[in-house]
């Protein structure tokens, strides 16, 4: 599968895209997203017709082949992530701004493997629960929390720890053969957050080389969203897989396959609208108003 359509939908134009995350309160539900700087309106919405346009047109298998690995990778022992089936994630355009475009609020990581190889990655087994890590963000001198999560196709969570680190470097245990989501839920923080995502060094949106000049996935407050694979066009995924090295997309000629076991979410605060901060200033007394 390749992603140069959609490398050029994403990179380089600040866009970000979000997506729902199934949670027991449809109060929480996000309609999937995606949203752009506002001088790229126009160009985001022809280029998602040439992405949906082509995607239609292309006879794509229920899941995803990808070419042998390199010898070197096929011996490295433990988890990476494969594509598995494509499914169905349609989005819609929306128009959002970082308020710190290259410094991003938050940067957390999550490495995982399966149980038979975490011994060396300096967490034990018993430091891990089936419970949401947690990223501290702090807004205009108030602390907010972002929960992390790895869910099962049955929205079981896998083991993760430990529940909070200042460096927000976690760990999670994978089952090879399961399905994986990334959960993120902005808890109690003021803001909108944007979370660029990569896997295995990948981006998310893209397939390509992970940076946080990309776009990423909108989390509003109170809202939780679902990562649930790579973006293979405007309207689909592939979802991620537990799988060996060898069968990872990020093993695959061309790749670069040193990422492999590491989860990187990046998130940054957007800009309140205009109309958001004139409601949030609204008297709802304004004769008793001092006059200046």
């Amino acid at each position: 599968m390749r992603f140069s359509a959609l490398a050029s939908l994403f990179v380089g134009s600040s866009l970000l895209a979000a997506c729902s995350m199934p949670d027991g309160d449809s109060m929480n539900r996000a309609a999937p997203v995606i949203a752009a700087q506002p001088a790229t309106m126009g160009g985001v919405a022809a280029s998602a017709r040439m992405v949906d346009a082509a995607s239609n047109e292309r006879s794509a298998p229920s899941t995803v082949s990808v070419p042998r690995p390199e010898p070197v990778v096929q011996n490295r022992p433990g988890l990476g992530t494969a594509m598995g089936e494509i499914t169905s994630s349609p989005t819609r355009i929306m128009v959002s701004e970082r308020m710190t475009p290259a410094s991003p609020n938050a940067v957390a990581s999550i490495r995982y493997n399966n149980r038979e190889n975490m011994s060396g990655m300096a967490i034990g087994e018993r430091d891990l629960s089936r419970t949401p890590v947690v990223v501290r963000i702090t807004e205009n001198g108030r602390a907010c929390t972002v929960e992390l999560a790895l869910r099962s196709g049955s929205d079981r969570i896998y083991p993760m720890g430990p529940r909070y680190t200042p460096n927000n470097q976690f760990f999670a245990a994978g089952e090879a053969g399961q399905t994986y989501t990334i959960g993120i839920a902005n808890n109690n923080c003021t803001y909108t957050y944007e979370a660029v995502t990569t896997v295995d060094g990948l981006d998310v949106i893209t397939g390509q080389a992970g940076s946080i000049r990309n776009g990423g996935y909108l989390v509003e407050p109170g809202k939780n969203i679902q990562i649930a694979g790579f973006r293979v066009s405007t309207s689909s995924i592939a979802t991620f897989r537990f799988d060996s090295v060898a069968n990872s997309y990020a093993a695959r000629p061309g790749s670069d396959a040193r990422n492999i076991g590491v989860i990187g979410i990046a998130l940054f605060a957007q800009r309140p609208s205009a109309e958001t901060i004139q409601r949030n200033n609204a008297n709802p007394f304004p004769a008793d108003q001092p006059r200046r």
